[in-house]
C-alpha cells in the first residue's frame, strides 16, 4: 500500500478525536491534558505488545541498544509531549478553532522549511501548490472565518503557544522519518508513545488528575487510546517511510474533514456554504499530492 494511503487513513482515524472528546465530556468530567495523557498510556503498552508481537523484539531493548540512536527517540518522545502540553495550554488562553486551526496549519509549514535542511527533502512547486489550498481549505472548513481571535492581545499568547504546537508536531514528523530509516517502525513509536507519558505524568498530577467517567466513558477512553492514537500512528509511522515529511504534515489534514463528516453524520451538525467550499478545495488538495506521490 503507497506511503501516502496509510497516511490519509492515519488522518481519518484522528478525524474520530473530535467526536469521541464531545462523547467523553458528556458522560464524565475530565480535562483536556488528562485526556491527553490517557490517550498515550492506554496506546504505550499496546504498543509495545504489538512491537513483541511482530519483531519478537522488546522495545525497551531494543532503546538501550539504540545508542547512534537513542537522543532521537529522545527527542521525538519529547515533542510528543511538547505537543500534547502546549496544545491544550493554548486552548486554555484562545479560542478552540483558533488553536486547532493554528496548531495544524503551521505544522506542515514547519514541516517543508526544515525538511529541506534536516532530511535534504526539498518539496515540488506541486507540493507548495497543495499545501497552500489545504490550508485554506481547513481555515473554511473549521470555521475560522472571524479573525478577530488571531487580533485581540489577549489570545495573543494562547496564539503563540498553539503554532508552539505546531513546531513540536512537526519536530515529530521529522524525527520519525529520520529514524524510520533505521529502526522498526513498532518500536519508534511505542517508545516515543512510552516516553511521552513518563514526560507528562509529573504535569498530570500537578495539575490534577480528572477521569470521573462510568463504564461506557472508560470504553471511549480506551477507543481514543487504541484506534485514532495507537493504530493511527502505526499508519502513520509505516507511511512515513515513503512519504516526505512536509507532505505527511500537509495529508494530516484530512483529519478536520473527517470530523466535520462524522458531526454532520452523528451530531447532526450541519455545513455552511463556506464549509462545504473548505471541504472540496480540502480534497482538491489531497488529490494533488496524492497524484505527486
Amino acid at each position: 500500500m503507497p506511503g501516502i494511503t496509510l497516511v490519509i487513513i492515519a488522518a481519518g482515524l484522528w478525524g474520530t478525536v473530535t467526536v469521541g472528546v464531545k462523547i467523553l465530556y458528556d458522560l464524565g468530567e475530565t480535562t483536556p491534558l488528562t485526556v491527553g495523557w490517557l490517550r498515550l498510556t492506554v496506546a504505550a503498552p499496546a504498543l509495545y505488545l504489538l512491537g513483541l508481537y511482530f519483531t519478537g523484539e522488546h522495545s525497551f531493548r531494543v532503546f538501550a541498544a539504540s545508542q547512534g540512536r537513542r537522543m532521537w527517540l529522545l527527542l521525538a518522545a519529547l515533542a510528543m509531549a511538547a505537543y500534547q502540553i502546549l496544545l491544550f495550554a493554548a486552548l486554555t488562553r484562545t479560542t478552540v478553532t483558533t488553536g486547532v486551526v493554528l496548531t495544524i496549519c503551521s505544522a506542515p509549514i514547519f514541516a517543508a522549511v526544515l525538511a529541506w535542511p534536516f532530511l535534504d527533502e526539498r518539496p515540488t512547486v506541486w507540493v507548495g501548490v497543495a499545501m497552500a489550498a489545504a490550508i485554506i481549505g481547513t481555515i473554511l472548513l473549521s470555521k475560522l472565518t472571524e479573525w478577530r481571535a488571531l487580533a485581540q492581545v489577549d489570545y495573543l499568547w494562547g496564539n503563540l503557544l498553539a503554532v508552539g504546537a505546531g513546531l513540536s508536531y512537526a519536530s515529530y514528523s521529522l524525527v520519525a522519518r529520520k529514524l524510520v530509516g533505521g529502526l522498526n517502525p513498532w518500536h519508534i513509536i511505542a517508545i516515543t508513545f512510552g516516553g511521552g507519558s513518563l514526560l507528562l505524568l509529573p504535569l498530570v498530577l500537578a495539575q490534577g488528575f480528572v477521569a470521573q467517567f462510568n463504564g461506557l466513558g472508560w470504553g471511549v477512553v480506551f477507543y481514543l487510546g487504541l484506534v485514532p492514537t495507537a493504530l493511527a500512528y502505526v499508519f502513520y509511522i509505516f507511511g512515513l517511510r515513503t512519504t516526505m515529511a512536509s507532505v505527511a504534515t500537509t495529508v494530516s489534514l484530512v483529519e478536520p474533514l473527517t470530523a466535520s463528516l462524522l458531526a454532520f453524520l452523528i451530531l447532526r451538525e450541519r455545513l455552511t456554504f463556506l464549509e462545504g467550499v473548505g471541504a472540496i478545495i480540502l480534497l482538491g488538495a489531497m488529490v494533488i499530492l496524492y497524484r505527486q506521490q
